[in-house]
């Protein structure tokens, strides 16, 4: 994989968690129950339920909800893949490869992401779909930084 198409599938995976994280940082302030959707009762008979999620005891860290975590890091993406030029050098002064940086970046998405569907499944036995697009984004983008990584030159 070229770093150009990495480059805008990074930024295109980034916009949709970062806009997807937006709307469950709204919805978690305005009203949590309003972003559960009415077409899909449950996935696999776990019951489909954003405002169970949202206003559940997991949802916040230090009072803050998780979806602006989620938020700077899609927004932590964006900002590396638009100003790629400038990051590619400050990493080549500190002797860092910048495709094992951005794995190393994305395995934190992708980590944060697998133990937030836990807590969903085994814990709360509910499921936000909204959620589930952000743990698809961060997958996703993890997947992308395995691939530049192993077939990566720079």
């Amino acid at each position: 994989m070229n770093q150009k198409t990495f480059s805008i599938s990074v930024l295109l995976v980034a916009l949709v968690g970062f806009f997807d994280s937006l709307y469950l940082t709204n919805s978690h302030y305005s009203d949590p129950a309003a972003c559960t959707t009415q077409f899909i009762s449950n996935i696999f008979g776990i019951p489909v339920d954003c405002g169970a999620i949202l206003t559940s005891q997991y949802a916040t860290i230090i009072g803050l909800p998780i979806s602006i975590f989620g938020m700077l890091y899609y927004l932590s993406l964006i900002l590396i893949v638009m100003f790629e030029r400038q990051v590619l050098a400050f990493l080549q002064q500190k002797n860092i490869q910048y495709p094992k940086f951005i794995t190393a970046l994305t395995s934190v998405g992708f980590l944060a992401s697998t133990g937030l569907i836990f807590i969903q499944v085994a814990i709360l036995v509910s499921i936000c779909l909204y959620c589930m697009l952000s743990a698809i984004s961060s997958y996703t983008l993890f997947i992308l930084s395995l691939l530049f990584y192993k077939y990566s030159s720079v």
